[in-house]
């Protein structure tokens, strides 16, 4: 069974034709008077071979466990090193098999493959995050002073604080994750402490930060929101259907416990909602 979520297979398919269209291209542009006929019998030999190994290398090296709009520098640097392997592997693999007898692979039509295809592959993925990440539709929303103007962005800092207080180990993931992830965590968490007065800074630089802040935050949440999306199980992906919180048809009374396990009388737990 192939280790690809089914849909994601898209994407499979579009690396699939992107290689094929490399490989292609990589013939085309060797022979600036028209590819020989020998070499079009050898492009037609290994096309399929080359496409189908760069895939099960994409494949296995986890290119496909995030949308293309979610990756992060990380997930680029694992791109360039797959494409690298791919093309090594189906490279070696066509000047063995040698499909045309006496002619082998050109190391020019090699070389421009490899660059076609990390060109393709990443620039696909960097598009993706282009045309489809809107920061503008996830963004934080400021108080702003009507007096002069000023953005207010510690109140919405303070706020993400008293969040991160409430689960501090969750959000501790966020600084082991991938090191686009680490620093927005980072950023916010300075931030924090900039608008708490918990570690003072020279003037200068605390004023440099405070300039900045709102656009950081923007920019920190759509990163931070980024990893949510593609660390996420949704219960229906578990084939689990979410439950109502009280299955007894009893009729809870005001002053009895509340059936959420925390100690208080339902009136004033969440019989207050």
């Amino acid at each position: 069974m192939i280790p690809v979520n089914k849909h994601r297979l898209w994407q499979l398919l579009a690396d699939g034709a992107l290689v094929a269209l490399a490989w292609w291209l990589a013939f085309e542009l060797r022979f600036d008077k028209g590819v020989p006929v020998y070499y079009e019998t050898l492009f037609r030999r290994t096309i399929g071979i080359v496409v189908a190994i760069d895939l099960v290398v994409f494949v296995l090296l986890g290119f496909y466990n995030r949308w293309w709009r979610y990756v992060s520098t990380r997930d680029m640097w694992r791109i360039v090193y797959g494409v690298t392997l791919a093309s090594l592997v189906s490279d070696v693999c066509v000047y063995l098999v040698s499909p045309v007898h006496q002619l082998r692979l050109p190391r020019g039509i090699a070389a421009l493959a490899f660059l076609l295809t990390l060109a393709f592959i990443a620039g696909s993925r960097l598009l993706a995050r282009t045309l489809m990440e809107r920061p503008d539709l996830y963004s934080p929303l400021f108080a702003v002073d009507k007096r002069n103007g000023d953005v207010l962005w510690e109140l919405w800092i303070e706020g993400f604080e008293k969040v991160v207080k409430l689960r501090p180990a969750a959000w501790q993931r966020l600084l082991r994750s991938d090191a686009e992830t680490a620093t927005a965590m980072r950023g916010m968490l300075t931030l924090v402490d900039v608008a708490s007065s918990a570690h003072p800074m020279p003037k200068n630089d605390s004023d440099a930060v405070t300039a900045v802040a709102p656009d950081n935050i923007a920019r920190y949440i759509v990163t931070l929101n980024a990893w949510r999306i593609a660390n996420s199980h949704p219960m229906q992906s578990a084939g689990l259907r979410p439950q109502p919180p009280f299955a007894s048809g009893r009729k809870i009374g005001r002053n009895d416990p509340c059936p959420c396990g925390s100690g208080k009388k339902y009136k004033k737990c969440c019989g207050l909602n």
